[in-house]
């Protein structure tokens, strides 16, 4: 008993509120500072995710560790409060996701280089601001980036017969490869109603979308589909052995 009350009494337990603002530097791109606080105090760091409301951090592990662990995310908090200006664009919704980038990948990026936290609105809230956070001297690249990311993406679409579908992607698939041959940076999206999408940068998606329309359009002239109304006793014959 007496060991387990020792082992007990080395453990420590902390709460560090710190302002929803501040969490992603404590985060930081793609988790490297919370993961070298944990690394240097040997604590377990507990930060909740950005979608929700809660601003406590939780810090558990022998007391020492929790003490250190502490210590660093309140040095971070600190000096980030003392230091950051914050400023607000507006950008079309519709640009937010590339803004944001595939798995946070454009925030991540803008927040390692720049050191500026990007906020970005939920994507099902009709809010277009977007806010920027970080030292001054960062704040004018990280805008740019920003607004270059926005600008400098698109979605266009095309309209086929859901049924053409398949003839333009293709045995595994080989068919859309070809037509995105040199732009793996384009997302292609065969959708339920029939339309296409294609997704990407400017230049990219441009490229893609002609050469969709034109396969399009050979395949109109070339293929036809009609529909036959047959006896459901016959089906088996048409069918054949399986």
């Amino acid at each position: 008993i007496n060991e387990i009350v020792d082992e007990q009494n080395k453990l420590g337990f902390e709460r560090v509120i710190v302002p929803k603002a501040f969490h992603p530097f404590i985060i930081g791109p793609y988790n490297e500072t919370v993961n070298a606080i944990r690394a240097k105090s040997d604590a377990k760091v507990n930060i909740p995710p950005l979608t929700l409301p809660s601003i406590e951090i939780t810090i558990t592990g022998e007391k020492n560790a929790v003490l250190i662990a502490k210590d660093m995310i309140q040095k971070i908090y600190k000096e980030k409060e003392a230091t950051c200006s914050v400023i607000s664009i507006k950008v079309a919704k519709s640009q937010h996701k590339y803004v944001i980038g595939v798995r946070n990948a454009g925030i991540n990026v803008i927040l390692k280089d720049c050191d500026v936290v990007v906020e970005v609105p939920p994507l099902n809230s009709e809010d277009e601001q977007v806010t920027l956070r970080g030292p001054t001297q960062g704040l004018s690249i990280a805008l740019n980036r920003v607004l270059e990311r926005a600008s400098s993406m698109m979605m266009k679409q095309l309209s086929s017969p859901k049924w053409m579908h398949r003839f333009i992607i293709g045995k595994n698939g080989s068919r859309l490869r070809e037509l995105t041959d040199g732009y793996d940076n384009v997302d292609v999206d065969m959708k339920d109603d029939g339309n296409i999408s294609v997704e990407g940068n400017k230049e990219s998606v441009e490229v893609i979308y002609e050469r969709l329309c034109a396969r399009v359009k050979e395949l109109n002239e070339t293929l036809a589909v009609d529909k036959l109304e047959i006896d459901p006793r016959f089906h088996s014959h048409i069918i054949g052995k399986q």
